[in-house]
């Protein structure tokens, strides 16, 4: 069971009693993907660097129940993660025409057992996977419905 949330400190409580909830339901299964973690790239900017130390205080008060999951962290970027194509797009950045690794592949591997229920919808043309919680950790539906198997 992934837990999604943004880099903040009511985020991070909420995302820690939803596994507390499921835990209590026998799900213990649990990682954590962080979303939307702003890095500033000027320093000497007092916005942006507030920010950033914002996200950090955030990590550093993080819930106990949740500093030993496994963690994916996901950078803030410019731009819509809205549907399958930006999303395939996100694991490179076009820089100078040249293409650059944002995220390491073995990060973005789908669990065994979610490859086979994607693979299984896919088979049957239609099927619905149901995601739940805060809004703005990114769970809105692509605007065009296609498959996310390969």
């Amino acid at each position: 069971m992934y837990l999604v949330s943004r880099l903040e400190i009511i985020a991070l409580a909420e995302a820690a009693r939803t596994r507390g909830e499921l835990h209590a339901l026998g799900i213990a299964n649990h990682r954590l993907i962080l979303n939307g973690i702003f890095r500033a790239s000027v320093k000497k900017d007092p916005v942006a660097s507030a920010l950033e130390e914002r996200g950090r205080a955030a990590l550093q008060s993080m819930p106990e129940d949740l500093r030993g999951l496994q963690r994916i962290e996901i950078p803030l970027v410019p731009r819509s993660l809205i549907g399958v194509d930006a999303l395939r797009s996100f694991t490179t950045k076009q820089a100078n025409g040249n293409s650059k690794q944002m995220l390491p592949m073995d990060k973005a591997e789908l669990p065994t057992d979610l490859v086979k229920l994607l693979t299984d919808l896919s088979a049957q043309g239609r099927g619905v996977i149901m995601t739940m919680g805060k809004g703005g950790v990114g769970k809105r539906p692509p605007s065009h419905p296609r498959s996310l198997c390969p």
